[in-house]
C-alpha cells in the first residue's frame, strides 16, 4: 500500500521528466535527467529533514547532491548485478540507517574507525535490543527513511523499464569499486582521525561514504586479522554504592591553556591573580597535571569516559564510564554549555552527548554554527539552571586559548601584554583565569550547598613568538592546570590526598574521583602509571606513558 502510494506521488514526477516536450532520443541521457531529478529531490528532502528535526542546516547542497548523483547512477547504469546490490545496500545505510543513527546519539555515524558499524555486527542483539526500546521514538526518522528509499526504488523501477538490455562497458561498476577501493586504502594506515565524527552539516550520503570506508578498509581487516598491536580498552560496569557525595558538580573545561604559562606556577607573568591569590590555601587546590592526550577530539572522549589507556573506542560507545551517563543514574540534571562552535564540537557524541539533557551552542546568542563566542558569554546560560531542584552536572566549556590567539577578546584585552603571539597567549589566560574566579563567586551569591567546582583544559599548548603548536610531545602541549574547590570538607580532605604533593598529577584521576563522588565502587586512578594518549583516539599514533617516575613514548 505504502509502495503503490508514493508511486502515485512520486511516479508522475518521474515519468513527466522522462517524457519531457523535446522529446530525447537517446535512451541514457533521459535516464541521466531522471536520476539528476532524482538525487535533487532527496537533497530537497533532506533539508527538510533537517529543518523539521532542528539540524543545522545542510552544508554544501551541490556537493552532497553529486554524491547522490554518483550512487544513484551506479545503481541504475552500472552492469553488474553485484554492483546493483552493493551501491542498493550503500543506499540503504546513508537513508536510513545514517538518520536513525543520529536521532539517537545527534551525530552521523562515526568515520573513525567505522566502530559503530562494527559494533552493529558483534554486538547485534544488543543493537537491537536498544533499537527495539526507542521505536516509537525513530517512527517519524523511519517513515522519512523509507519515503527517501521509495524515490530510489522508483527511480530504478523507471531505469530498468526505460533501458534496453545491459551496458556494454561496465565504466560505473569500475567507478564504484575504486571509490570504495580509495576510501578503504585511505582508511587502513592513516595517521589523521578524518571524520571522527562526521560534520553535522555534511549529508548523509557524503558522512555514510567516509564511515563506511574506514569499516571496510579499517575496521574489518584490523578487527578480522588482528593486525592493531593495541587490545581494546574494556572495564565492567561501576557497582552503585550510595548516593552521591555531592549535589552540584560545576566543570569548567578549558581549551588549549598550558601550565607553563600560568603565573601561579612560577611563570614570570602573573597571567592568573585569582590562581596565585588562592595558592595554599585549604579550600583550593591549584597545580599542574598532565591532560589526557595531546589533541581535544582525544583528550575529551578519553576524559569524560574515565578510559585510562589508548583504545578505548569500544568502551566509550558502551557508555560504561561515562560521567554523563553515570550522572544521570543517580538522579542529576546534565548540561553542556559550550563557547565552540558547533561545526567544531562533533565529537559531542564521543564526549557523551546521548546522555546530556541540556546542550547549547554560541547559536543561543544568534551566532552560525561555525562560529565561537567570548567565554564570558558561558555565564549567561550558567544562570538559566535551576539549582533548587534536584542535583545538577554543569559543563562550561570554553573557547579559552584556542588558536588564533585572543580573537574573542577585546581590543584592550587581548593587548594588555602586547602584540606578540605570547602576549595574546598570555592575554587568554588571564581571562580564564577572570572566568574562573568570576563562578566561583556566582556560586557563593547563589548559596550553594554541598557543590565541586572543577576546572582543567582539555590539552596545553606549545608557545613561543617564533613556534605556536599543539598536539606534539612537547610538554607545554599536555600539562595543564588544575583547579578544584568545594564547601564540602570531606570531599576537599579526599581531592588534598591525591592532589596535594609532587607526584606526577593525571586527567584520569579527576575522571575517576569524580566517578566515586557519584557513589560508585570506582578507585581513584594510581598516577604511577598513566599514560598521555598521541593524536588518534586507538593509540595508533602512540602515546606518552608515564611510569615510576619516568616518561617513554610509546611507538606501536
Amino acid at each position: 500500500m505504502i509502495y503503490h502510494a508514493a508511486f502515485s506521488i512520486f511516479g508522475p514526477c518521474l515519468k513527466a521528466i522522462s517524457s519531457m516536450s523535446f522529446k530525447l532520443s537517446n535512451t541514457y541521457l533521459k535516464l541521466f535527467i531522471m536520476t539528476a531529478a532524482a538525487s535533487a529531490m532527496l537533497v530537497g528532502s533532506e533539508c527538510l529533514h533537517r529543518l523539521y528535526f532542528d539540524i543545522v542546516p545542510l552544508g554544501r547542497p551541490w556537493e552532497e547532491f553529486l554524491y547522490l548523483l554518483t550512487f544513484t547512477s551506479i545503481l541504475c547504469f552500472s552492469r553488474w548485478a553485484f554492483t546493483k546490490v552493493c551501491a542498493a545496500f550503500f543506499l540503504f545505510l546513508c537513508l536510513i540507517v545514517n538518520p536513525v543513527h543520529f536521532e539517537v546519539y545527534q551525530s552521523w555515524i562515526n568515520g573513525i574507525n567505522g566502530i559503530n558499524y562494527y559494533l552493529a555486527l558483534a554486538e547485534w542483539s544488543e543493537v537491537a535490543n536498544t533499537g527495539v526500546s526507542m521505536i516509537p521514538k525513530l517512527i517519524p526518522t523511519i517513515l522519512w527513511g523509507l519515503v527517501d528509499l521509495l524515490i530510489v526504488v522508483l527511480l530504478y523501477k523507471y531505469s530498468q523499464k526505460i533501458r534496453q538490455g545491459k551496458s556494454r562497458w561496465p565504466i560505473l561498476d569500475v567507478l564504484f569499486v575504486l571509490l570504495i577501493a580509495i576510501v578503504s586504502v585511505r582508511s587502513f594506515d592513516t595517521c589523521q582521525e578524518h571524520g571522527i565524527s562526521p560534520k553535522t552539516s555534511y549529508g548523509k550520503v557524503k558522512s555514510n561514504y567516509f564511515s563506511f570506508g574506514y569499516f571496510l578498509g579499517r575496521v574489518l581487516p584490523y578487527k578480522v586479522f588482528n593486525l592493531s598491536k593495541i587490545t581494546d580498552y574494556r572495564s565492567p560496569d561501576p557497582t552503585r554504592l550510595s548516593d552521591p557525595k555531592i549535589d552540584h558538580i560545576i566543570f569548567i573545561v578549558g581549551e588549549s591553556e598550558s601550565a607553563a604559562h600560568v603565573g601561579a606556577f612560577g611563570y614570570e607573568r602573573n597571567t592568573t591573580p585569582f590562581f596565585s591569590e588562592i595558592k595554599g590555601r585549604d579550600d583550593f587546590i591549584v597545580r599542574p597535571i598532565h591532560s589526557a592526550a595531546f589533541m581535544t577530539a582525544v583528550a575529551l572522549p578519553t576524559l569524560f569516559n574515565a578510559i585510562p589507556q589508548p583504545n578505548g573506542m569500544v568502551q566509550i560507545m558502551h557508555g560504561t564510564t561515562n560521567l554523563f551517563r553515570l550522572a544521570k543514574d543517580q538522579g542529576f540534571q546534565t548540561y553542556w554549555f559550550t563557547a565552540q562552535a558547533r561545526n567544531e564540537m562533533n565529537i559531542l557524541n564521543l564526549i557523551g552527548g546521548k546522555w546530556i539533557d541540556k546542550i547549547t551552542f554560541p547559536e543561543a546568542f544568534g551566532l552560525s554554527d561555525r562560529e565561537s563566542m567570548p567565554d564570558f558569554n558561558l555565564l549567561t546560560q550558567f544562570d538559566t539552571v535551576n539549582f533548587n531542584t534536584g542535583r545538577q552536572f554543569v559543563i562550561l566549556h570554553q573557547r579559552g586559548s584556542h588558536t588564533p590567539y585572543g580573537t574573542l577578546l577585546s581590543t584592550e584585552e587581548v593587548s594588555v601584554y602586547g602584540d606578540s603571539i605570547v602576549d595574546h597567549y598570555d592575554a587568554t589566560i588571564l581571562k580564564t583565569d577572570k572566568l574562573i574566579q568570576t563562578v566561583y563567586e556566582s556560586i557563593q551569591k547563589k548559596g550553594l550547598k554541598n557543590w565541586l567546582l572543577l576546572y582543567t583544559s582539555d590539552h596545553g599548548a606549545y608557545v613561543t613568538n617564533k613556534t605556536y603548536n599543539q598536539g606534539t610531545v612537547q610538554r607545554d602541549s599536555y600539562t595543564v592546570p588544575l583547579f578544584i574547590a568545594s564547601d564540602n570538607a570531606e570531599v576537599m580532605a579526599t581531592y588534598r590526598k591525591v592532589f596535594d604533593n609532587d607526584l606526577a598529577a593525571f586527567h584520569q584521576q579527576v575522571s575517576t574521583s569524580v566517578i566515586q563522588l557519584l557513589g560508585y565502587d570506582v578507585k581513584i586512578s594510581d598516577p604511577q602509571t598513566a599514560t598521555v594518549n598521541g593524536n588518534i583516539l586507538t593509540g595508533d599514533a602512540g602515546w606518552l606513558l608515564y611510569k615510576d617516575g619516568t616518561y617513554q613514548y610509546v611507538y606501536p
